[in-house]
C-alpha cells in the first residue's frame, strides 16, 4: 500500500515519490519466462505484468507464489497469498553441488559452478531446483491463468 501511495502513508512522505517513480519505470523488457506466457518486464524489485496504453500493472513476487499486483493509476491492489508448509532444511534442492552450499562466498560457489558446468559434469539449470509447486498445485493453476489474472486487473482498471 504505501508503494501504491506514491510512498506516503497517513499524510507522510516515508519514501520519496522520485524513488517510487524509478521503481515503477520499465527497465529491462521482453523478459521470456518458462512458467509465464506473456511478455513482461522488470523493474527495481518489480515485474512489469502490462505497460501498455490501457494500463501499467506491476507485481512483485514472493517465495512459494506470494505475489502482489499493483496499478497505481487506478489505485488497485491485488495480493495473492498462498499457504506453504516448507521443507524441512535446506529451501532449495542443490543436486550435486550441495557439497559446496555454505562453503566460502556465494561468488565462489558461483564460480565453481560454473567451472564444473563448462567441464559438463553439471548442469545447473538441472541441478539446483527451488521448491514451487510448478507440476500441481496453486503456483500452476497460477501460472496457466497469469494473463487471464492481468487481463482482469485491466477490466476491473479501465472498464469500456
Amino acid at each position: 500500500m504505501l508503494f501504491a501511495g506514491n510512498g506516503n502513508w497517513g499524510g507522510e512522505q516515508i519514501i520519496s515519490k522520485d524513488y517510487i517513480d524509478q521503481t515503477f519505470t520499465k527497465v529491462w523488457q521482453g523478459i521470456k519466462s518458462k512458467s509465464i506466457a506473456q511478455d513482461r518486464g522488470y523493474a527495481l524489485h518489480w515485474w512489469i505484468s502490462r505497460h501498455d496504453d490501457r494500463s501499467i500493472i506491476f507485481n512483485a513476487s514472493g517465495k512459494f507464489g506470494q505475489y502482489i499486483f499493483m496499478d497505481r493509476t487506478s489505485d488497485i491492489v491485488f495480493t495473492l497469498i498462498i499457504k506453504c508448509q516448507p521443507p524441512q532444511g535446506s529451501r532449495q534442492n542443490w543436486g550435486a553441488l550441495a557439497y559446496i552450499n555454505g562453503v566460502a562466498s556465494i561468488d565462489f560457489r558461483l564460480t565453481v559452478a560454473e567451472f564444473l558446468e563448462s567441464l559438463e559434469l553439471i548442469e545447473i539449470g538441472a541441478q539446483i531446483k527451488n521448491p514451487v509447486t510448478l507440476d500441481e498445485g496453486t503456483s500452476k493453476e497460477f501460472f496457466d491463468n497469469y494473463s487471464v489474472i492481468i487481463d482482469a486487473l485491466v477490466d476491473i482498471s479501465r472498464p469500456e
